[in-house]
């Protein structure tokens, strides 16, 4: 265990410490089988283990403890099927066979050949997330074909690629639009989702993503505190004005570099950004481009 990456991602509100505490957990012989036997003899746990439970299980307590909000919300009571299992609490390997299914039909329909992992990894959850927000629906060709225009990272001016899809997040339609978006920075990335949704004609955003090594999205759920008030709703010229300070700064990220990264999407870069070469693309389905099967 990284006692050092623990305090870090709690200093920053990262969300590293999910990832911390499960693989320490794992490492000392926990399972989903053994759980409650574990539990049953507090006596032979350590203060350690039971600090790196209650991290480990926080996310899932929370969402049964408002699993009725949950469940009569038209987005969150979909993507919390996805890498909610029990075996999840614990097993930072397990998988989810929707979670596979829907990366790999999303990378079909806009061409991609992005490696697709897990349940932390931020572009297979992203686009998992994304299809399952889309639903139970065909796309056209025209409708791919866009999105595989679009979903291309754009290093030449990625500020203007952003400052259009703000536009569109804020374009007063009325229609519920999905929205996956895309950062690079350096060697590395970032993938999360926007769900754009009237409820009772009125305008919420949510921000969905998980992180390698870091979180699922249950836990970003639980950080969010969308469970508790499903009504809240992202803060997008605040997301976005922050976003585009992070996309226009050029230098050796310092301290402030990466504290905004962190409030934006809860894990810390695991290497020091010294030529960030900012990146950004994104595309969306909105419901004029849902055709029915």
């Amino acid at each position: 265990m990284s006692d050092k990456k623990l305090l870090k991602s709690l200093e920053y509100s990262a969300l590293d410490h999910k990832w911390i505490a499960r693989s320490y957990l794992k490492d000392k012989g926990w399972t989903q089988a053994t759980l409650f036997e574990k539990l049953s003899r507090p006596e032979d746990n350590t203060e350690t283990d039971n600090i790196m439970f209650k991290i480990a299980l926080s996310s899932f307590r929370y969402y049964l403890v408002n699993y009725e909000a949950i469940a009569k919300d038209p987005s969150l009571s979909v993507v919390t099927s996805l890498c909610s299992s029990g075996v999840n609490s614990i097993d930072v390997d397990a998988s989810d066979p929707e979670v596979k299914y829907l990366s790999h039909l999303f990378n079909e329909l806009v061409g991609s050949n992005r490696k697709l992992l897990k349940c932390y990894d931020c572009g297979t959850n992203a686009r998992a997330v994304f299809l399952k927000l889309v639903g139970n629906r065909s796309l056209t060709k025209k409708e791919t074909e866009r999105m595989s225009r679009e979903y291309l990272l754009n290093k030449t001016d990625p500020l203007a690629v952003m400052r259009k899809c703000l536009k569109k997040l804020k374009q007063n339609d009325g229609k519920n639009i999905v929205f996956i978006l895309s950062v690079g920075f350096q060697d590395f990335g970032h993938v999360w989702v926007i769900d754009k949704r009237y409820l009772n004609s009125k305008l919420r955003f949510h921000h969905y993503q998980s992180a390698l090594g870091s979180h699922m999205l249950i836990d970003f759920i639980e950080s969010m505190d969308y469970g508790a008030d499903p009504s809240k709703s992202l803060n997008i010229d605040g997301f976005f004005a922050a976003l585009e300070g992070l996309l226009s700064y050029n230098g050796v990220w310092k301290d402030e570099q990466y504290r905004v990264f962190s409030e934006l999407f809860a894990f810390m870069p695991v290497t020091d950004v010294t030529k960030p070469e900012p990146g950004f693309c994104w595309t969306w389905v909105g419901e004029g481009d849902l055709r029915s099967p």
